[in-house]
């Protein structure tokens, strides 16, 4: 998962694996460190609600 460094400790201790880069999937987890990496984690992000919404019809 992505997250600001400051998060990292609580991150791992709940059994999470922090990655410094501005987009980390996951699964159907999508994450990024902060607000200033939209540009790299809101395009898969829609691409995974897109995929979601295709399988249910």
């Amino acid at each position: 998962m992505a997250t600001v460094a400051k998060c990292r400790f609580d991150l791992e201790v709940c059994g999470g694996t922090f990655v410094d880069e501005p987009c980390v999937i996951d699964g159907n987890l999508i994450s990024g460190r902060t607000f200033h990496d939209n540009g790299h984690f809101v395009g898969a992000w829609i691409k995974l609600l897109d995929e979601a919404r295709n399988q249910s019809t």
